[in-house]
């Protein structure tokens, strides 16, 4: 699990900030980030020297600059080319999330949410995993989401955590593709023997009334199988669920289906299809 939060950190080198620094010094502090990340990463012609690269990512960050204090953060957590500290460690995400970084904010509600270096608190996690989402980070609104299915300092609510899942998962993150499609229950239909449209009908009442009271995401999920995003290919599958959200009334689901007809007129799941409206 603490491979995710190396993801989060590295995905990129700058977070969303509001740096209380002035323009100019800004500029030289961004300056000695780089400088910092160039020595991490090396190059042709530099050596990678984490330990020198602490140093000055701990310059940044005592200046001010959350990018700097959210990756000391995590080098102090994880002892990476410095002395392990947690508490200072904990300390540089503060700092860091404090100032807006995203990611920061992102990684303090993972460890309080898994007890990881800190003891386990669902509400402070819940205060910052918001603080990240708000801002559309996908790893946050992924988390969020859990909280949101286990009625964790919260109430259950299965379509918020759709909704958030379903976002985490449009911006990039399949293992939200994956909680979303394990919370409507669609991984376990067998469409192999659904030939009807009463068959339609049948299984589709074995669904979350989440999912057929928002059918959008059922065509969501639908995409997730034809394109292998989150949950192994399955194009007959995809089909499968269209079917159902367009019997649930979604008008994209119809469209698409109405696409195949026109390609393959005697497809199976197309027999009896409706539109929205109830019209052939």
């Amino acid at each position: 699990m603490l491979s995710l939060l190396l993801i989060f950190l590295l995905s990129s080198v700058a977070g969303v900030t509001s740096s209380p620094l002035s323009e100019s010094r800004l500029d030289s502090v961004r300056a000695l980030y780089a400088e910092a990340y160039r020595l991490d990463l090396g190059s042709d012609s530099v050596t990678p020297d984490t330990v020198a690269a602490n140093r000055l990512y701990l310059q940044a960050a005592e200046l001010g600059y959350s990018p700097a204090q959210n990756m000391i953060g995590y080098r102090l957590l994880k002892g990476e080319g410095i002395t392990p500290d947690a508490e200072k460690g904990l300390y540089w995400l503060e700092q860091a999330a404090d100032n807006n970084d995203v990611r920061a904010a992102s990684n303090l509600g993972y460890l309080l949410a898994n007890g990881y270096f800190v003891k386990q608190d669902d509400d402070k996690a819940l205060y910052w995993l918001n603080r990240a989402a708000e801002h559309n980070f996908a790893p946050a609104m992924s988390q969020l989401g859990d909280f949101f299915r286990d009625g964790r300092s919260v109430q259950p609510d299965t379509l918020q955590a759709a909704n958030l899942y379903a976002a985490a998962a449009e911006s990039g993150l399949p293992d939200a593709a994956s909680k979303l499609i394990a919370l409507s229950g669609v991984h376990r239909l067998d469409f192999s023997e659904v030939k009807t449209p009463d068959d339609y009908q049948i299984i589709s009442s074995s669904l979350p009334e989440v999912f057929i009271d928002n059918p959008s995401f059922l065509s969501i999920i639908a995409r997730f199988y034809a394109l292998g995003y989150g949950v192994p290919y399955n194009y007959e599958k995809s089909l499968g669920i269209y079917r159902l959200a367009a019997e649930a009334g979604d008008d994209e689901a119809f469209e698409i289906l109405e696409e195949l007809r026109g390609q393959f007129p005697d497809h199976p799941v197309l027999d009896g299809l409706r539109s929205p409206g109830g019209e052939l």
